[in-house]
Formats: C-alpha cells, structure tokens, sequence
C-alpha cells in the first residue's frame, strides 16, 4: 500500500515538487503493479485530501474538507483486503467529497475568461475553429475525407 496526495490528482500552484514526488509514488503504484500481477501481488495507493488531525484542526479549522481518519483508514483496509482482489494498481481518492463539491465549485466560480479577439476568444473561435479552417484547406469536409473537386473519368 503506497500513499500519494490530492495533489496528484489536483495540483496545486506553489506545490511543484511536493505534486511531483506524489505523482512519483502513483507511477511506481502502476509500474509495481504491473511486475507483480503475475505473483498475485497487489500494489495500490491512497490519495488523501488533508487529514482531520489535531495539527491540521488547529491551523486551519474544523473544516468539511479535512477527511476523517476512520475513513482514510477504511480505505486502506479495503484495498487490503480481499474484497479488492480484482483491484490493483489504482490511486483511491479518500477526499470527504473535497474533488467533487468544494474545490471545482470554486474553481469554474473564479475561471477567468481570456479576453475578446485573443487566439482563445469568441472572435477567433478557439481551437476547433481552427482545426476545421486546416482541414477545410486540405480538402475535408465536415469531418469527411473528401476532396474539394470531384476528378472526372479520363479526359479524351
């Protein structure tokens, strides 16, 4: 059992090397899991979100977000168990719903739009606009492979 982060699954700016060094540890997760599947060993990890611990309660307060112990550990005795056996190599979220409510709530709150008439913008019509203009040029047709002028039989 390997435990990663939150922060692989959600990275986070000024975080780097701490988001790297998770990532790491779900790689190694996968790659283990892989050599060993055919000894029948299991290797998977855990990604929690911050913890509900007395140090955590005290710097940030009693917040929704922090994950219970009791459930980070059941958790870890799940993938342990052999209610699991079919389950290996995989990176478990134990988040309190912090993926799913909080955190992407927040974010598409505070999205900042780029501004008019940027590659990005309305006006330029983004990257699909684009990719169509390329293909249009080289003879596609929604979507189609279809030249732009139909050839003719042989011309006598």
């Amino acid at each position: 059992m390997n435990f990663a982060s939150i922060a692989v699954l959600e990275p986070q700016a000024q975080m780097a090397s701490y988001v790297a060094a998770k990532a790491a540890i779900a790689g190694l997760t996968r790659a283990l899991a892989l050599e060993l599947a055919p000894q029948k060993i299991r290797v998977n990890a855990v990604a929690p979100a911050a913890a509900r611990t007395a140090d955590n309660v005290k710097s940030m307060g009693d917040l929704p977000e922090l994950v219970p112990l009791d459930a980070l550990v059941a958790a870890v005795l799940y993938l342990a168990s052999d209610d699991a056996r079919a389950v290996t190599g995989e990176v478990m979220p134990v988040t309190a719903g912090h993926l799913t409510c909080s955190s992407r709530q927040g974010r598409a709150r505070h999205r900042r739009r780029p501004p008019r008439g940027t590659r990005a913008g309305p006006r330029t019509g983004g990257r699909g606009m684009r990719r169509r203009r390329a293909l249009q040029q080289l003879g596609h047709r929604r979507g189609r492979n279809r030249p732009r002028h139909q050839e003719t039989g042989p011309q006598s």
